[in-house]
């Protein structure tokens, strides 16, 4: 690295080192003409020579400074010139091959980012060059195809972001029975019990006898067909099992709305569906909104009649209702003024709706219109049987669709109701 000189501050030293010589030559002067002794003399000349001395000293000094550091430019200056006309060389080469302006520019661009970043000396004198200032002002940019940014590729994960699909929550809890080997489930129901009479000493108890009868549910299949390409399934490694997700998602929904609407006709039969669950007659639509007395109706009855939830099942009942039904239900109050909907400071589920838990059910009725059914109450896992084959069939079928690949979902599911009596539906009249 060169020694640069600060020739100006040099220069008035200079002088005040010659103005020093000067006023030793006068005092010298003023000795050699006065009577005194030789010593002296010696020694004021003495002085004088160092100080001349001195000051050709730091002269020459200046001098081999400034003709180094003036080489050192001249070396570095024909080096990145040398360099340049390399380059150019090769460049026009390039071009001749069939390369265009835009690829040599480019090779421009990226020789001088080399010697920006790892020779700041001859980057110092290549900018100072006006012909390579333009150069200078453009860099490699994502931002730009053909500046390196198709080099730049997006990031993908396996996240899926799916929409919700509301699955009615009649499964969660029914009693559920596994089969193992067989297509169809039966169990006896007693409707009738036998009755007891007050007798006389002599005489004989009227003769009676419980009913029975045998209910039987068949199993009944449900299925999603999906087809992918084969290429699709290659190339997205995690497809596959992202079809399966689907296809239970599907056939979970399909499930729920069949256990509520199904009319038993290839598919289970369903609570609202079938005319063995009482139905429980609502208020006046006049007002288009279900009232608090509603909910208390499946619990009691209208007027304490009879038709509401027999007490043995309402511990164990629960409401059901769609979510705009739940809306309007949190609104209400009864007849002392206080909300139906209540937090729970008990054990157990964290609000209720009339003193029972609820849930969501996508699929039951708004309240807007006469004859819909917004409102259920049961104790479902005593009322509603559901009855499954314990294994979901996958089969993959790469033939019949070439060059599909159609993937096969099937379940076997049945379901009715066990016993009408621990089930009560509110009906808009």
């Amino acid at each position: 690295m060169s020694t640069e000189f600060n020739f100006e501050k040099l220069g008035t030293d200079l002088q005040n080192r010659l103005g020093d010589i000067g006023e030793h030559v006068e005092e010298m002067q003023t000795l050699l003409g006065s009577k005194v002794a030789r010593s002296d003399v010696d020694e004021m000349f003495a002085r004088i020579t160092e100080e001349v001395v001195g000051v050709t000293k730091e002269v020459g000094e200046a001098r081999v400074a400034n003709d180094a550091d003036k080489l050192a430019r001249e070396d570095a200056t024909e080096a990145l010139e040398s360099r340049i006309d390399e380059l150019d060389t090769k460049l026009s080469r390039s071009n001749a091959a069939g390369e265009t302006d835009v690829l040599k520019e480019e090779h421009r661009v990226a020789s001088h980012a080399f010697m920006r970043d790892d020779n700041p000396g001859l980057a110092k004198e290549f900018m100072a060059r006006q012909e390579f200032q333009a150069i200078a002002t453009r860099a490699l940019s994502e931002g730009v195809a053909t500046a390196g940014g198709f080099l730049v590729t997006p990031e993908q994960t396996d996240e899926i972001v799916k929409n919700t699909v509301s699955v009615d929550p009649i499964m969660k809890y029914a009693r559920v029975v596994t089969l193992e080997n067989s297509n169809e489930y039966r169990f006896s129901r007693r409707s009738a019990g036998p009755t007891g009479y007050w007798v006389g000493e002599e005489s004989d108890a009227t003769a009676s006898q419980s009913v029975y009868n045998l209910v039987s549910i068949p199993i009944h299949i449900v299925g999603v067909n999906t087809p992918a390409t084969t290429s699709l399934l290659q190339d997205v490694s995690y497809m596959e099992n992202e079809l399966t997700k689907d296809a239970g998602e599907a056939i979970g929904y399909t499930l729920g709305v069949a256990f509520l609407e199904g009319d038993g006709n290839g598919k289970p039969e369903g609570i609202i569906s079938t005319s063995d669950v009482d139905l429980v007659a609502g208020n006046d639509t006049s007002t288009w909104l279900l009232e608090a007395v509603d909910f208390y109706s499946l619990l009691s009855g209208n007027g304490d009649d009879g038709t509401g939830l027999l007490p043995r099942y309402q511990n164990s009942s629960t409401f059901l209702m769609n979510a705009t039904v739940l809306g309007k239900a949190m609104k209400l109050e009864d007849d002392n003024g206080g909300f139906i909907w209540q937090r729970n400071l008990k054990e157990g589920p964290p609000v209720m709706l009339a003193g029972r838990p609820y849930d969501i059910s996508q699929s039951m009725d708004n309240d807007a219109v006469d004859g819909n059914k917004p409102l259920m109450l049961g104790d479902f896992r005593e009322g509603y049987r559901i009855v499954r084959r314990k294994d979901v069939w996958i089969l993959r079928d790469p033939f019949s669709s070439s060059p599909n690949v159609v993937f096969k979902w099937y379940a076997r599911y049945g379901g009715k109701v066990a016993q009408s009596e621990a089930i009560k539906i509110l009906e808009i009249t």
